[in-house]
């Protein structure tokens, strides 16, 4: 069973193609963490830790659309991902780009 703790909150205004009007949205980061079983026979298990993006979206106020993408088992290390997240928060990254912006930085850095 995997944990889910909220790492952080990044509130953003997004400006629709088709409105004038700003939409208001957020950006949750969540710390996954999951016991992984290496071996069924002799049971050895280990913990991984993996993330997780979800925007919300709100105008007046009133969710209007939800978007969530989660990538599991990347690391092995808390501090990593945690580091990890610090720095899709901080590029803002959205669920539709993290498989991409995930390509690129985890054989670099972490």
């Amino acid at each position: 069973m995997a944990n889910k703790e909220l790492f952080c909150e990044v509130n953003i205004k997004l400006q629709p193609l088709k409105s004038d009007e700003n939409i208001d949205a957020k950006l949750e980061y969540y710390l996954i963490e999951e016991v992984y079983k290496n071996d069924e026979e002799t049971g050895e298990e280990f913990n991984t830790f993996g993330v997780e993006v979800v925007k919300k979206e709100y105008l007046q106020n009133n969710i209007i659309n939800i978007e969530t993408n989660s990538a599991n088992h990347l690391l092995f290390e808390r501090l990593k991902a945690k580091q990890l997240l610090d720095d899709l928060s901080k590029n803002i990254v959205t669920p539709i780009g993290l498989y991409d912006v995930l390509d690129n930085l985890i054989g670099i850095s972490y």
